[in-house]
């Protein structure tokens, strides 16, 4: 396996290991759902907290892995495009849709064709909605006889999270070359612009 494939290896694994230690903790918060309640009222607070508290944890490691999860994806369209942008005679903006666009073309193929697209494009959309939107989606069911939309947030299952982590793999690898390196430092050469 070449190195670089390698160092991307540990990256997806290190997100996987991230998710499962997440979802493995035992602490006070576990330990006061899992007591046996006599029925008093102040019980009944001590489990809505410790369920609050649960649920709202939960929903920051998702988004946390999720953004892990983007991130990598970004990084190597950005990485596979980099050439192909700077042989533009016109330079575009530099952004997911443009570098997705000189990929396909320069390589012949459609991103939704490829394993594992879907979900990394469900990961794009989520993470998307979460930064700009509170995690709404835009996507609106009439309700009410059609008088009224309600536009659902999207919801943070944690089933669906190792899948994700394997999807985003089965893409990165199915673009062409090996997977960048993870190095610690980053060299660039430095061109200042003429007057």
């Amino acid at each position: 396996m070449p190195v670089r494939n390698m160092w991307f290896e540990y990256k997806i694994e290190s997100i996987r290991v991230f998710f499962e230690r997440a979802f493995n903790v035992d602490d006070a918060y576990i330990s006061n759902l899992n007591k046996d309640y006599s029925g008093d009222w102040s019980e009944d607070a001590e489990i809505d907290h410790a369920l609050d508290m649960l649920l709202m944890y939960q929903d920051i490691v998702v988004r946390a892995g999720l953004n892990e999860l983007n991130m990598l994806v970004e990084l190597e369209l950005k990485r596979l495009a980099q050439p192909l942008y700077d042989a533009q005679p016109k330079r575009r903006k530099r952004d997911r849709g443009v570098y997705r666009e000189l990929i396909e073309e320069h390589y012949g193929l459609h991103f939704a064709d490829l394993p594992g697209f879907q979900e990394v494009d469900t990961i794009r959309k989520m993470i998307n909605a979460y930064k700009h939107d509170d995690g709404f989606s835009g996507d609106m069911t009439p309700i009410h006889h059609g008088l009224v939309h309600m536009e659902a947030r999207y919801e943070l299952d944690v089933d669906q999270i190792i899948g994700f982590v394997d999807a985003v793999r089965e893409f990165l690898l199915a673009l062409p070359g090996d997977r960048q390196a993870f190095p610690e430092n980053r060299f660039k050469i430095h061109r200042s612009e003429p007057d």
